[in-house]
């Protein structure tokens, strides 16, 4: 896949550049995964997800509550350095 971002993760307004990562974090008992998803030009999380295991139903829900909140004229360039 291309890389359409080349390392420029500034935006001039939202909507236009969105990154994502999922962390591991150990907790008392066991890990927790949150997965946050920024808009690089209004530098607020746009969507989320804490999940007891990093799978596509992470994932799923993810892009469920980012999908309710993305303009309809949006057409962001997505960026993570999962995979």
């Amino acid at each position: 896949m291309e890389n359409l971002l080349n390392r420029d993760f500034t935006a001039d307004r939202p909507w236009v550049k969105l990154g994502t990562d999922v962390t591991e974090f150990r907790v008392a008992d066991g890990k927790a995964y949150p997965a946050p998803v920024c808009d690089m030009g209004s530098k607020e999380i746009v969507a989320w997800d804490v999940s007891r295991h990093p799978d596509m139903a992470q994932q799923w829900r993810l892009l469920a509550m980012l999908e309710e909140k993305l303009p309809e004229d949006a057409d962001p360039i997505p960026h993570s350095d999962m995979g």
